[in-house]
Order: C-alpha cells, then structure tokens, then sequence
C-alpha cells in the first residue's frame, strides 16, 4: 500500500475523541527516540569521534517536534540523555497516546540488508502497517537513503515496546487508540487483537558511511522529518474531516 492509497482508506474513518486520551483533545503521537544514558545503542568512530545510536535518535526526534503543527500533540519518552526499561516507555506519562512511532539506528554488519525499514508487531495488522510503509518511503526520500530490499522493509517483531502498546485498552477490552475506522467494512477494522498502533523505524546503519552521513546532516534531518510530519499532519487532517474519498 502506498501514501495515497493508505490516505484514501483513511478518509473512511472520523476519530473518536474518547477516554480523555489525548492531550487537550489532539492527535497525539508518542515519540520514542531509542535508547539513552549506560545503553548507547549502536556505535561507530568517525575520526577518532564516537557516534552513538542513541544521540542520532534523539536528534531525529528533536527535529520532528520542532516542525509539529499546533493541532498534532508530540509526546516523548525521553528529551536527554537518560535510560528507560520499555515499559516506561510505552506507557509514557500515563497518556493514551493515538501512535507510537520508535526510532532506532542499526549496523550493516548485523541487518545485512542497507537502507531504511520497519518493524510492526504483526502484519496482519494493516494499520499500522500501512502506515510504517508511509514512514519508510517518507524518511527514504527526505534523508536522501534508499529503503531497504522490499522482502525486508516491513519486519515483525516481539518488542516488548510493541507489547506494552497493544496492552492499552479501554474497560471493554478495545484499543486505547483513537484511530477508528468507522466507515470501514468490518474486516477491515481493528478488532480486540490490536492495540494502538506501534511502529518501529530503523533510519539507517552506522557503519555505512553514506547513511551514517545522512544522519548527521542537520538539512537532511530536518527534510525528513517535514516528510513524517506531513504525513501525520495528512492522517489528522483527513480524520477530522471524516471525508469519504471518491
């Protein structure tokens, strides 16, 4: 599924404002910048200077809240150099979140495959799915860094972050997401299985030269993460509006 496609299906669904979940009544995305103080993720030396995973992520992040608009509510899990345990990270301010998006930095040499991926929970659930694939394209684009092999730009993992998220539930057992796709046919909506959706994304690897540069290019940054914010800006925009597409 591509961006317009995955934009057309959502203009099925109007959000459902519910739970006092949201902050001040937004769209609020959970922002999880990996990793952080002992646990410095991947590294590298680049001139006799250590390059940490957890810094990369971090900067990315910063990036990202600095472009959101006033009606997207940006939260994190971490703004400093500090370590969480996933648990802390999912359930971040006690808020229900509408999506968690988790930014990580990998190595060549461990991934075998370069380029920029995700990882879901389970693909067989197509929200949060299609919307790691409009991430992945997005963040290919802005960062100027190909997306992985398309047998490995969708992955399913058992991350316990994943885990926590889909725990999140209202007193009936459903979603703690406001993501519902009312005008969807019921196949199409989520059921009981999935939580709020939860996307990890992998920028890049730290030991290739020319993705690592990407991710230290403040220009690049900053074009990726206007990519990612438009593509949430898009998602609020069209489930305020709760238009049927033609």
């Amino acid at each position: 599924m591509n961006y317009e496609q995955w934009v057309r299906m959502s203009t099925h669904h109007k959000r459902r404002r519910k739970h006092g979940s949201t902050v001040g009544g937004r769209f609020t995305v959970l922002l999880d910048p990996a990793h952080g103080g002992h646990d410095t993720g991947h590294w590298e030396i680049v001139e006799g200077v250590h390059i940490f995973e957890k810094d990369l992520t971090l900067k990315f992040t910063d990036a990202l809240i600095a472009q959101m608009p006033e009606d997207i509510q940006p939260l994190v899990t971490r703004d400093r150099d500090i370590w969480l345990t996933n648990r802390q990270r999912a359930t971040a301010k006690d808020h229900h979140y509408d999506l968690l998006i988790s930014f990580h930095v990998h190595r060549l040499e461990i991934d075998k495959v370069p380029g920029v991926y995700a990882c879901v929970m389970d693909k067989d659930d197509d929200l949060a799915s299609a919307i790691a694939e409009c991430l992945v394209n997005a963040l290919a684009e802005g960062l100027g860094i190909a997306p992985a092999a398309e047998e490995k730009r969708l992955l399913e993992s058992d991350n316990l972050l994943f885990k926590v998220a889909q725990e999140r539930r209202d007193k009936k057992g459903y979603p703690l997401s406001v993501l519902r796709w009312q005008g969807l046919p019921k196949w199409r909506r989520p059921s009981k299985k999935w939580g709020t959706p939860a996307v990890s994304i992998i920028l890049g690897h730290i030991d290739v030269p020319e993705e690592l540069k990407a991710l230290r290019s403040a220009a690049r940054i900053k074009k990726a993460a206007k990519k990612v914010v438009g593509i949430l800006t898009q998602l609020n925009k069209e489930g305020e509006n709760g238009k049927t597409a033609e």
